[in-house]
């Protein structure tokens, strides 16, 4: 039978090919329960406003997925409603203007995925670029006031949170950051089944630990060596604090964006736990962590070229 011939699907079948095709590539499915889970933790601790905020991304991001597929008459990018949902983990639940919600949902797959030829095909975790662009437009309603991580930098009043509530929280910060435990939990899940790698989470939390270990004895050894920009806590917080857990298993972790080589993925959490580091105590922003996993990704192709001994590729990645 000719193809012109063949009978048009309903609306009832397009959409349910439509819906087999969007949840049918596993690594998505398994990420996306997790940040469900993480979401609906945020939700039990800051009411129904994250799931807003997601509802409101996903709007956002839709018309430029169904826009670019009616374009290039193509079928609708698989992480259509993965992306806008790993950005929602990076907004705080307070935030009541949820226009900018939608804002970012459609940056981060409009600037950060589509036009990279969609997933699988981008060079920054696309949800990263959508934060960034919201922090640096409306940085005064997606800033998070009593941020773990600008407590931990401020010692001047004392750090009063302990253990149990880094793990489980609640916390200040963004939606995805308070149940550290059950992200860690996640971790090692993910692993198992492949999803991500283990390397780049734990070489990321080592670097993020080790270099402000390493800064804090320098300092302790000499108190003006950094003087006035920084003042380095003890080491004995500060991966439980912010997005560092979270970006460590959600967003460094990303197959697209990540090295290849086991080596490579060694360096790159180690250079993105540095830049952490960097941006968090020697700049005026109290969380470095969105930034860093943008300028690890630039580094990626580089770091895996030079571990692998090969030129890095022109194509979009440095795949």
């Amino acid at each position: 039978m000719d193809a012109k011939t063949l009978p048009k699907k309903t609306p009832a079948e397009s959409v349910n090919v439509f819906l087999k095709r969007s949840f049918s590539h596993q690594d998505l499915n398994l990420l996306g329960l997790g940040l469900l889970v993480l979401l609906v933790y945020s939700i039990i601790i800051n009411g129904l406003n994250p799931l807003l905020i997601y509802v409101f991304a996903l709007l956002g991001a839709l018309p430029f997925e169904l826009g670019f597929a009616k374009l290039r008459k193509r079928v609708v990018d698989l992480a259509w409603w993965f992306t806008p949902l790993l950005f929602t983990m990076l907004v705080t639940p307070t935030l009541t203007q949820l226009w900018m919600a939608s804002v970012g949902g459609a940056v981060a797959t409009f600037y950060g995925k589509l036009v990279f030829g969609g997933h699988g095909k981008y060079p920054f975790v696309p949800a990263a670029v959508g934060m960034v662009f919201l922090n640096v437009s409306f940085s005064a309603y997606v800033g998070v006031a009593g941020n773990t991580a600008a407590d931990l930098k401020t010692l001047a009043d004392g750090f009063s949170f302990d253990w149990l509530a880094l793990l489980l929280g609640p916390t200040p910060g963004f939606i995805g950051d308070p149940f550290r435990a059950g992200i860690l939990v996640l971790a090692i899940v993910f692993a198992f089944l492949k999803v991500i790698d283990l390397r780049i989470t734990f070489s990321y939390l080592l670097g993020v630990i080790g270099f402000v270990a390493l800064f804090w004895w320098l300092e302790t050894m000499n108190p003006t060596l950094f003087a006035p920009s920084a003042k380095f806590p003890e080491p004995t917080y500060v991966a439980l604090v912010g997005t560092v857990v979270f970006a460590s298993v959600f967003l460094l972790t990303d197959k697209t964006t990540a090295p290849r080589n086991g080596f490579a993925k060694i360096i790159y959490g180690l250079v993105a736990g540095l830049i952490t580091v960097i941006i968090r105590y020697f700049t005026g922003s109290v969380e470095g962590v969105v930034y860093a996993v943008l300028l690890a990704n630039a580094f990626s192709p580089l770091i895996d070229a030079w571990v692998s001994k090969k030129p890095i590729s022109l194509t979009l990645g440095g795949k």
